[in-house]
């Protein structure tokens, strides 16, 4: 019997766009065709489908970069006319003392036209003058840390345009408890809100103050008896998407958006607490930007320069904005081994912001531009296994960065009140204030101590015990922070004080077991190591036993020079069930 043979087509069909094919992400652009793929769409990308398209391989795409940086730098070198026409945002002139004129980031409360006693949300009922007091104190400590709204805050206006916001205010403002009466009011008032919240969110589509109250979420969430039912990142999405939905990112409304009139301004800020709420929350939980296309990049930018932000706010979000450009690129393949030259040119561009947005150098703007570099520099350290040169001086960096970040923090980062007195308000009060973001940070600069210091034989002496120093530093603030047995700080104290009782190892010769979440690997980790101290309690097995791996022969168990005993004398026994999952993400994912 005589065989057909059998030939094969040799024009294959695309089944990829371009934009998916460039990331290696699965497309569906061959079932959707003449519209838009489903991640173009949702990207507002613009969808081709080119058969003679050929990616550009992520070491070309860093150097294009890194040209584009230098351009960058020898354009902050020479004088820009303001009266020329830029052809693009990088090109914009950024004036900080228009935005110092425009928007200082201080907040003013008005709250003449209030014809209300009272106030109620179901059962929750609420009087004027506590009304006028959280608002106060939602100007004072709260709204400098992100600036969204509009600077003057009228009460009346608020309570009776934008209900959700209102009650999402005093929400946010009785949970940091700074009032002796916030913390039952909190509790009277959570199932009421939580019922409008749920409800809320479904009236699509959602108002720009909706979405504006939802990024005040993200940034203040509420507590959780479990850190994975805090749904903070869901809140992101459908902060961003509505935002995306509602044109927010284009510079201009377009004449079909319902929100036509709402304010060019208001429309910007909103825009850009959407990126920087999703992109913080983003990189504490490992997760590319969700906002991270270059168009939606240089439109970040462009509203930075353009509109009167407080200087302090919009250094912030280019500290994200410049992580972000950034990371889909290291993250495009996690299996690649970072080059050293790459983390230098990140340094510099983050290091060039200070000159390209001036504003004045806080304790919160050294902070944020610290939490970044120790991001980037944990990232580029867990993925370089084999310059050793080179991991050293991301051990060295990450430690002086790591240092100073809980000095920071020790100090103080809440904006202080000529309104409220300091013997109003006291340290562990104003702790509270504090986005959570610096919590985040804090728990990664104590954990990378930990890991690659504290418990780590090969460290040099004085580093371990300059590590422990500080280690025990963060511990004190946990624990001062706290002021309920199962709260967010209380918790995050015990885990520090049991990690820290771990015999030191040998670093060098142990593997993460979880390495795909950038420079939160480490916190990742960490949890699994404290599942293994669990494990080894109920076994009744001692728990400064190593637990990253064998310890070196010869090596002591100096580990006592953690003396917590007294700064936890503070604690009472627990008289509660802890969850079962107390040494996973419940725990240590509150940070």
């Amino acid at each position: 019997m005589t065989s057909i043979p059998m030939h094969r087509s040799v024009n294959r069909s695309v089944k990829t766009c371009t934009e998916c094919k460039q990331v290696k992400l699965r497309c569906d652009s061959r079932f959707k065709y003449p519209a838009p793929c489903t991640r173009c769409s949702t990207r507002h990308l613009q969808c081709n489908v080119d058969a003679s398209f050929r990616r550009t391989p992520a070491r070309k795409r860093v150097e294009d970069m890194a040209r584009e940086l230098e351009k960058l730098k020898s354009q902050t070198t020479q004088e820009t006319d303001p009266t020329i026409s830029p052809s693009s945002a990088a090109e914009l002139p950024y004036n900080s003392s228009k935005c110092l004129s425009g928007n200082p980031g201080v907040a003013v409360v008005d709250a003449s036209g209030l014809t209300f006693d009272i106030v109620q949300l179901d059962l929750f009922i609420l009087d004027k003058e506590s009304v006028i007091d959280c608002f106060n104190l939602f100007a004072e400590f709260l709204y400098p840390h992100f600036p969204v709204l509009d600077p003057s805050i009228s009460i009346a206006s608020i309570h009776s345009s934008s209900p959700f916001l209102f009650w999402t205010i005093i929400t946010i403002v009785l949970s940091r408890q700074m009032r002796l009466p916030h913390a039952s009011l909190s509790d009277l008032l959570l199932v009421p809100y939580t019922a409008l919240l749920g409800t809320k969110i479904l009236q699509v589509p959602l108002s720009i103050d909706t979405i504006q109250a939802l990024t005040y979420l993200i940034i203040w969430p509420l507590g959780v008896v479990r850190q994975s039912l805090d749904p903070s990142w869901l809140y992101c999405g459908i902060a961003v998407n509505s935002a995306l939905s509602s044109g927010l990112h284009i510079s201009r409304p377009m004449q079909n958006m319902h929100n036509l009139s709402a304010h060019l301004h208001a429309r910007a800020t909103t825009w850009l607490g959407c990126f920087f709420a999703s992109t913080t929350l983003g990189m504490f939980l490992g997760i590319s930007p969700s906002i991270n296309g270059p168009s939606d990049l240089e439109a970040i930018e462009q509203f930075v320069r353009q509109h009167p932000i407080p200087p302090e706010f919009a250094y912030e979000v280019m500290v994200q904005h410049t992580l972000a450009k950034f990371t889909s690129i290291l993250q495009e393949n996690s299996k690649n081994t970072i080059n050293f030259s790459l983390v230098k040119i990140i340094e510099t561009e983050l290091d060039g912001l200070k000159t390209r947005f001036p504003t004045e150098w806080t304790s919160r703007v050294e902070m944020t531009l610290l939490v970044a570099k120790l991001h980037l520099y944990a990232m580029a350290f867990l993925r370089t296994q084999t310059d050793l040169t080179s991991r050293e001086i991301l051990l060295k960096l990450g430690l002086s960065v790591s240092l100073r970040i809980i000095h920071l923090c020790d100090k103080g980062l809440a904006f202080e009140s000529t309104y409220y007195p300091s013997i109003d308000i006291s340290t562990p009060e104003l702790r509270r204030t504090l986005p959570k973001i610096f919590g985040r940070g804090l728990a990664l600069a104590t954990i990378f101590l930990l890991r690659y210091f504290a418990l780590n034989s090969q460290a040099l002496p004085e580093e371990r015990e300059l590590a422990r120093n500080h280690i025990a530093t963060t511990h004190t603030y946990f624990r001062t922070s706290s002021n309920a047995p199962a709260d967010e700080y209380a918790r995050i104290a015990r885990l520090i004080e049991t990690l820290g009782r771990q015999q030191p190892v040998d670093i060098d010769n142990t593997k993460l077991r979880i390495d795909k979440r950038t420079g939160w690997s480490l916190v990742d980790d960490t949890i699994e190591m404290s599942k293994d101290i669990r494990n080894r309690t109920e076994h009744n097995m001692p728990t400064d036993a190593p637990i990253l791996g064998d310890a070196s022969p010869g090596t002591e168990d100096d580990t006592s020079d953690f003396d917590f005993s007294i700064t936890m004398s503070g604690f009472d026994p627990l008289e509660f069930s802890l969850p079962e999952d107390i040494w996973g993400d419940s725990l240590w994912g509150c940070v």
